[in-house]
């Protein structure tokens, strides 16, 4: 039996721990208002009716988690209407329910618990990852179905924040047949909020630790009748950082829906981000490395960093997409899309011991700027037919063009020096304006593809697909 001594020692020494522990943390008080009219629908009388055998529907089997393509409730998955049980690959999917309870609003943070996948940021600014072990130049990322190529090109890229976003699915495993290049390893598609029929409204404020301050607002709902729909989304993160590695993520991003028919709806998306990092080049290695990974002795909240160091990213988008249902057996995607990006960077990267005064860390900076104008456009076509068996046929036409210039110079280790315990953010000497090295990138490609899906009877199931990329 604990003495009640014991006791109270035992309720001091987890205040400390409670205490310790808050000292460490970066913690968020959030508010958050929703408004929006009830959809719950009346009870309605139901009434029977007999299906048309030729409407090829497999009213038999039990009902699954369905993977759609770039359908409203769906999944990424393989761009068909097939249950997520019979999908070759790993689907993981992060709504936006699990996005809120994480407090998510960026790329690391929200990925970051997805089995299989490692998410880093370099530099205080650039996100990178690897699925399977494998890094992000095999990795397509997607925005709204639409190819983003900046991993392929580069291996990393600035994020914006997430609040647009509805829901982030994750495909993991080959995709080539259905993507092309660049999804070797899986594919990641960022799904937008979506216009809906009825008025809704929210409003999200966060506060927290290191200067954290957060703010979010989205409005939805029909434009006079339920066939015209609206939505606009705005956020803004800010973030000091203990290490002074500050960052200001700024977006706002509009859609609007047209159901020209019941046939045929027509979806305009358009959004814009505005984002601002200082940059982080982290704490000097060890003099030693193989007892300690940093030099010892050195705070951790120490920056050695310049004044003038920055990463600054504008990106937009822009999507006009038709969706046509010919009949339940036969439908047609088709879209053109634009993503411009823009990336000025420049930053101390490298921390060096100096070789005469030991006190002295020498860096070297990177300065690059990026600009890249991609244009896509796609046309597929799902027809579901018989032939013995059941088939489900995707096809598809994809362009790509895209135009990429990138220019950047370097300064060796020790073009400027700071003090290795008292370190100060200063502003670094002149340099050299001259960009020594340019490049333009011109990249043109026409595709077919084909993926046939295929159930036999038995419960057995085949999938054929191939793809020309040229």
């Amino acid at each position: 039996m604990e003495k009640p001594g014991q006791s109270i020692d035992t309720v001091r020494r987890f205040f400390l721990f409670l205490l310790s522990v808050l000292s460490l943390g970066n913690f968020l008080f959030t508010t958050e208002i929703i408004s929006q009219e009830s959809n719950q629908k009346k009870p309605e009388k139901h009434s029977v009716h007999t299906e048309n055998k030729n409407d090829l529907q497999d009213t038999n089997e039990p009902d699954g988690i369905l993977v759609k393509g770039y359908t409203d409730t769906g999944l990424t998955g393989i761009k068909q209407n097939v249950r997520l049980k019979d999908i070759p690959a790993t689907v993981n999917t992060i709504d936006d329910r699990e996005l809120k309870a994480r407090s998510a609003d960026q790329w690391l943070s929200a990925i970051s618990y997805t089995p299989g996948i490692l998410a880093i940021q370099n530099y205080g600014g650039f996100n990178t990852l690897t699925i399977r072990g494998l890094d992000s130049r095999n990795v397509l990322l997607l925005r709204d179905g639409v190819r983003d190529d900046t991993f392929l090109i580069q291996n990393s890229s600035p994020m914006s924040n997430f609040a647009n976003v509805e829901r982030i699915e994750i495909l993991k495993g080959p995709n080539s047949v259905l993507y092309g290049q660049g999804a070797m390893a899986g594919v990641i598609n960022l799904i937008s909020k979506k216009p809906q029929k009825k008025a809704g409204y929210e409003f999200s404020a966060s506060g927290g630790s290191f200067g954290t301050r957060r703010a979010s607002l989205g409005a939805t709902g029909p434009i006079g009748a339920e066939s015209l729909r609206y939505r606009i989304d705005a956020a803004t993160s800010q973030y000091e950082g203990f290490r002074v590695n500050s960052h200001s993520l700024n977006n706002v991003f509009s859609s609007l829906e047209w159901d020209i028919s019941q046939k045929h709806t027509l979806s305009i998306l358009s959004g814009k981000t505005f984002d601002f990092t200082k940059p982080d080049a982290g704490l000097p290695k060890s003099k030693n490395p193989k007892t300690d990974l940093v030099e010892p002795g050195i705070s951790p909240n120490n920056n050695y960093n310049t004044n003038d160091d920055y990463l600054k990213s504008n990106s937009g988008s822009f999507k006009i997409q038709l969706n046509s249902k010919f009949s339940n057996i036969l439908s047609m995607r088709s879209f053109i899309s634009h993503l411009p990006q823009t990336y000025y960077y420049f930053a101390a990267e490298d921390l060096s011991h100096s070789s005469i005064d030991q006190n002295t860390i020498e860096r070297d900076h990177l300065h690059f700027e990026t600009k890249r104008s991609p244009l896509q456009g796609t046309v597929e076509l799902n027809w579901t037919f018989q032939t013995g068996f059941k088939h489900q046929l995707l096809s598809g036409y994809e362009y790509h063009w895209m135009i990429s210039r990138h220019r950047r110079r370097y300064f060796p280790e020790g073009t400027t020096s700071v003090h290795i315990q008292y370190p100060k953010i200063d502003s670094v000497q002149p340099l050299p304006e001259n960009f020594t090295d340019r490049k333009t990138l011109y990249q043109q490609m026409h595709s077919l593809y084909f993926q046939d899906w295929m159930e036999f009877p038995g419960a057995i199931k085949f999938l054929l697909g191939g793809r020309y990329d040229s």
